[in-house]
């Protein structure tokens, strides 16, 4: 996917801005092992400006994605809003000898600016990693794997791992 913006324009003068809204228009996006589908696509408003020797990427990216919940697997929507704001350097002084140690960087070519590897990485690093249907799901059980939102089971789930036996029964002496 290619969210390319011409920025020619302002490279001609220092200081001077663009406003932009661009669509994210991936239908989804995995992160680890979680697929994020989006309803409808995320939508950036964003300020680009030129910072003479680099581009400044300033904004928000919104939008919804639906994913499955991380404790009963039922579906889950989670909210984006997401701030945004990166130095974009030009290729050639990516590739100069100066640059050497720099993180990996995103680039423009004095021409035109890829958005997509930076809406991307943003959604990457902004989506929950453990997602929830509602704060206060219970889960599934462990035991019988009945989803306790729906109804309660009579499982016992006060149960300990056996290497703490020897422990407990020195505690129990220690009591009486």
């Amino acid at each position: 996917m290619d969210l390319r913006i011409r920025i020619a324009d302002l490279m001609k003068e220092v200081g001077s801005s663009k406003d932009v809204e661009v669509a994210f228009d991936k239908p989804e996006i995995t992160v680890g092992e979680l697929l994020f589908k989006f309803p409808e696509p995320p939508v950036a408003e964003l300020s680009i400006t030129n910072a003479e020797e680099s581009v400044l990427v300033r904004g928000i990216l919104k939008g919804s994605a639906q994913t499955s919940c991380s404790r009963c697997l039922s579906p889950a929507m989670t909210e984006i809003k997401i701030k945004i704001e990166e130095e974009v350097l030009s290729i050639d002084e990516i590739e100069s000898d100066d640059a050497e140690g720099l993180p990996e960087q995103y680039s423009h070519d004095y021409d035109s600016i890829d958005l997509s590897p930076m809406i991307e990485q943003s959604l990457i690093i902004d989506l929950p990693a453990a997602p929830l249907c509602k704060n206060d799901c219970a889960g599934l059980c462990p035991v019988c794997g009945l989803d306790r939102n729906l109804e309660q089971c009579d499982c016992e789930l006060e149960r300990t791992d056996p290497r703490w036996d020897a422990l407990n029964s020195l505690k129990q002496g220690l009591s009486e």
